[in-house]
């Protein structure tokens, strides 16, 4: 599942350090989906691969999906990877795959997850959810007091004034 960024990349030396960083992150999922239990019927994970490359459309990114005819003993590297970014994003928005993917061990998954996924890519509100800009991080304060058990904790506020102390 070739993925061509394009003209938004103009260094060549930039684009192969992606390519190799992507094809070490595809490596390291590998191991999230097991092998499945049996050998997956082609027809089965092109389906996934095409769903899965109009759900990427909506990322703005120009994904060709392979074509898979006969029987596939494990998911491609790029297939995990980007199945793996848009579930994470399907969770953000609320509405995660119907199969995790250390699940995904047999056809009857893939087609569940097919499903879902061309579901998301006809969803308006999950486009528009991409769309939006990252909400701003806000800094939460918390305070905590650790007392020993049984031993009442009693405040007292001291004045201070700061300008005597600057008068010595």
């Amino acid at each position: 599942m070739p993925f061509d960024p394009g003209p938004s990349v103009p260094d060549m030396a930039l684009a192969d350090a992606a390519a190799d960083s992507d094809a070490l992150m595809g490596d390291a999922l590998m191991g999230i989906i097991p092998p499945p239990m049996k050998p997956y019927n082609g027809k089965v994970v092109d389906a996934l691969a095409k769903a899965l490359a109009e759900v990427l459309a909506l990322f703005d990114m120009a994904v060709e999906p392979e074509t898979y005819t006969g029987p596939v003993e494990a998911l491609d590297p790029d297939l995990v990877r980007f199945l793996a970014m848009v579930s994470t994003a399907a969770e953000d928005y609320g509405q995660p795959l119907p199969i995790r993917l250390e699940e995904m061990r047999d056809e009857a998954s893939l087609t569940r997850t097919t499903a879902a996924l061309t579901q998301l890519a006809n969803d308006a509100d999950f486009a528009a959810f991409l769309e939006a800009p990252d909400e701003p991080m806000t800094e939460t304060q918390v305070e905590v007091e650790v007392t020993a058990p049984g031993v009442d904790v009693i405040e007292e506020e001291e004045e201070f004034d700061f300008s005597q102390r600057m008068r010595r």
